[in-house]
């Protein structure tokens, strides 16, 4: 999105003042004493942010380590809840630490000098919480009232095969697993829903695993997001055909659960996928 675009839909979200609703310019940058991160966590955090904010919410790409968000709140501390939330939800076990410059866009301000004002007081924080980071290297964002627990989906038509895969995976208490047994219906979930991790039946309902795999490679959001496959075929076409499609794993049926769940940690300690 471009400054002038930007600027225009800025101008055209009425700002308000006491107990109405205002428009809020929140910048998202993460902490440069980590290093950058990488597209697929940026992407991530923009596509949890866009799902999470309030209907009307800009979020875009401002740089390549800069997010930019106009959300309408009644003041600055929901603004910034409601901006965390969606950090807390965008990456596998922890989100990268970043830290948030908020402002309040009145009519005598422009935006141009909000963005400014917010760059230079997000280079503050940055170098701030450099000097501040926790034992592992987080910055210390207040917590959660609980564990972020890890999303999969997992989408096959048998009922015993996704009931194994549900009841292993339920056991380990950090995971948030959502089985669903049709592709069609699977294809409209992650459209407007980030998971961390996928493990798709090779022939399902609706649409069959490769063509569901093929399409969720197409969103962006998904190119970083591991994908196992489940298949009773045993033809080594069909299994080079889906490593090209994109998925980072196989499992033949029968399978272990166990095996499964080691794969599973396996993807996920292994962090983003390569482009």
């Amino acid at each position: 999105m471009t400054e002038a675009t930007l600027l225009r839909l800025a101008e055209g979200i009425p700002s308000g003042t006491g107990g109405t609703l205002a428009t809020h310019l929140a910048l998202i940058g993460p902490l440069e004493e980590r290093g950058p991160v990488s597209k697929g966590a940026l992407t991530r955090l923009a596509k949890s942010l866009d799902t999470t904010l309030p209907a009307g919410a800009v979020v875009t790409r401002w740089s390549a380590q800069r997010l930019l968000v106009l959300v309408t709140a009644l003041d600055d501390d929901d603004a910034e809840s409601a901006v965390r939330d969606a950090w807390r939800r965008s990456s596998p076990r922890k989100p990268f630490p970043v830290v948030i410059s908020l402002k309040t866009l009145s009519a005598r301000d422009s935006t141009r000098d909000a963005i400014a004002a917010a760059e230079a007081d997000l280079v503050d924080q940055q170098a701030a919480w450099g000097e501040d980071l926790t034992s592992d290297g987080h910055a210390p964002v207040p917590p959660l009232s609980g564990p972020r627990l890890t999303r999969i989906l997992v989408v096959e038509d048998d009922p015993f095969a996704s009931g194994l895969l549900m009841d292993r995976l339920a056991r380990e208490g950090d995971f948030d697993v959502t089985v669903l047994d049709d592709g069609a219906d699977a294809l409209d979930r992650v459209s407007s829903e980030v998971f961390d991790l996928a493990i798709l039946d090779g022939m399902l309902p609706g649409l069959d695993g490769l063509d569901l795999l093929a399409r969720i490679r197409e969103d962006k959001a998904w190119d970083h997001v591991p994908v196992i496959m489940l298949t009773g075929r045993t033809d080594e076409r069909d299994l080079v055909r889906g490593l090209e499609l994109g998925a980072d794993d196989y499992v033949v049926k029968p399978f272990s659960p166990i095996e499964v769940l080691a794969r599973v940690r396996r993807l996920l300690e292994h962090g983003d996928r390569e482009d």
